[in-house]
């Protein structure tokens, strides 16, 4: 029995292996956060907009440089942008910011990740199997990058998902530096799409996660 984070990974396995979509186990944190409460908790007002870019544990130089073109885009005084670039390119990529716009604070690491990601009005980012399951729970509208060299391009097949669900949009990494603007701006000009993508998240999102493997591992201990 293969146990598999998304529909549609069947064709990775042999044939004859029986794949059962069980979702990604993540911490039960992510699926009872609440929006108005993590947007109070961060400092958020009503008129706040807040994009939260992540580039996984490792960051990723093509989100950085992405949201760096967007970040110049942007001039509402109001937006700003949540950039984790994780302990590798931490000081590398701080001293790069001193030459950033102003609206992008940066992160080497963020420790709860829930309150952010529910806050968030817009994620960013790659399309790891975790990352995409904490953003389905907590339902955060997304635009995903997936790292081009991950093993078969599984984060392409992530990031497919959402695309399908209307719950997220993929921009390939060789074009998310010239696309990333462009589409963001789309996305804030059409709130009824950014709540809808809010809503499709959640229903692709499997809270049981744990306890559906739990069932697997128990019918064959059988």
């Amino acid at each position: 029995t293969v146990c598999a984070s998304f529909p549609g990974t069947e064709h990775f396995f042999h044939k004859k292996a029986k794949v059962v979509v069980t979702g990604n186990p993540i911490r039960g944190v992510f699926s009872s956060v609440e929006r108005d409460a993590c947007r109070e908790k961060l400092g958020l007002t009503l008129n706040d907009t807040m994009i939260l870019a992540m580039g996984g544990s490792l960051g990723a130089r093509t989100v950085n440089a992405a949201i760096v073109e967007l970040a110049k885009t942007i001039e509402d005084p109001n937006t700003k942008i949540i950039l984790s670039v994780g302990k590798q390119r931490y000081k590398e990529v701080m001293e790069e910011a001193k030459n950033w716009p102003k609206n992008i604070e940066v992160f080497e690491y963020i420790k709860d990740p829930e309150v952010y990601l529910a806050a968030c009005d817009l994620f960013v980012g790659r399309a790891g199997a975790i990352t995409c399951a904490e953003v389905q729970a907590v339902g955060a509208p997304s635009v995903l990058i997936p790292y081009p060299y991950a093993a078969q391009d599984h984060q392409t097949y992530n990031a497919k998902t959402f695309v399908e669900g209307k719950a997220g949009i993929l921009i390939p990494d060789d074009q998310a530096v010239e696309k990333l603007p462009g589409i963001v701006k789309e996305l804030f000009a059409d709130k009824k799409r950014m709540q809808e993508m809010r809503k499709n998240a959640r229903e692709l999102a499997i809270y049981d996660a744990a306890a559906r493997i739990c069932d697997e591992v128990k019918a064959l201990a059988r």
